[in-house]
């Protein structure tokens, strides 16, 4: 099984993500991936995020790990 990868965020970062998060004019799967990093920093697990979010534990995965290697720029297509 893969370590998972833990997300600590920059004051910086969260207030981003948090805006993206909020955001009713940004595409939907960036709000998403938002919400999954938060999540994610706050410790849920992966199938808790998925779940939350309605999409698979391997898709919330896939993010974390972008974010983990690439920080926010990771996050877009």
């Amino acid at each position: 099984m893969a370590r998972k990868i833990e997300i600590e965020l920059s004051q910086e970062e969260r207030s981003e993500l948090e805006r993206l998060a909020r955001s009713e004019t940004r595409p939907f799967r960036e709000v998403q991936r938002a919400r999954m990093i938060l999540y994610s920093a706050a410790g849920e697990t992966d199938g808790w995020i998925a779940e939350r979010l309605d999409c698979t534990p391997e898709c919330v995965g896939k993010w974390r790990r972008r974010f983990g290697a690439q920080r926010l720029e990771g996050l877009t297509d």
